[in-house]
């Protein structure tokens, strides 16, 4: 059993991990089909609804090329639909989870050290990470942008964030949600636990 509390530096995943991810997709697939209705006449939440309905049983995975077969879109609206998912700006931020915001707040009242690293496109990510309200904690929080170094499984995000910081590997603690989340930990000789595991009620 992790003593979650014996560690002096917490790695995080961000998607899935600190917030829900689909309260930064839903309304980005809402601004998609905002313009999407604008530009070609498509009933708003009609398309809504194919997004929303189609990402929560198939997942993200040729999710815009699904888009296209079913209205018959020309291929030249992926364009439009990777910039609005890029650039989204959410109404009010987004909320960290409960149970995540509690336990940063109590990380950081210890002094321990905090970082995020993400997975996904760079400027998507980065974008997320502007829209969340992370309630005057964020500028005690280092983030890397995997993409910039290397996507997990691999462990060069968790390695470069050992080397920029002169960290020890067995003091660090990396919480995810995904198995290339594990997966980059192990591969680094770092502790890992999943997010819905790591708390400290």
């Amino acid at each position: 059993m992790i003593d979650h509390k014996k560690y002096k530096a917490y790695i995080f995943d961000l998607d899935n991990t600190l917030y829900d991810e689909v309260k930064y997709l839903y309304p980005a697939f809402s601004s998609i089909s905002r313009e999407l209705d604008i530009e070609y006449r498509r009933g708003y939440l009609e398309v809504f609804k194919f997004l929303k309905n189609t990402f929560d049983k198939q997942g993200r995975k040729n999710l815009f090329d699904r888009l296209i077969i079913e209205y018959d879109f020309s291929p030249e609206i992926i364009d439009l639909c990777l910039q609005k998912l890029r650039t989204v700006k959410i109404h009010g931020k987004i909320n960290l989870k409960k149970d995540m915001k509690r336990c940063i707040a109590r990380l950081l009242s210890d002094n321990k050290k905090l970082y995020v690293l993400t997975n996904g496109n760079i400027e998507q990510q980065k974008n997320k990470v502007e829209q969340i309200n992370w309630n005057g904690m964020k500028e005690n929080i280092s983030f890397y942008f995997a993409n910039e170094i290397e996507p997990k499984p691999s462990p060069a995000g968790i390695l470069k964030i050992i080397a920029d910081h002169n960290l020890n590997k067995e003091e660090i603690l990396f919480i995810g949600d995904d198995e290339v989340d594990r997966l980059a930990a192990e591969d680094s000789g770092v502790d890992f636990i999943y997010g819905k595991e790591f708390n400290f009620s």
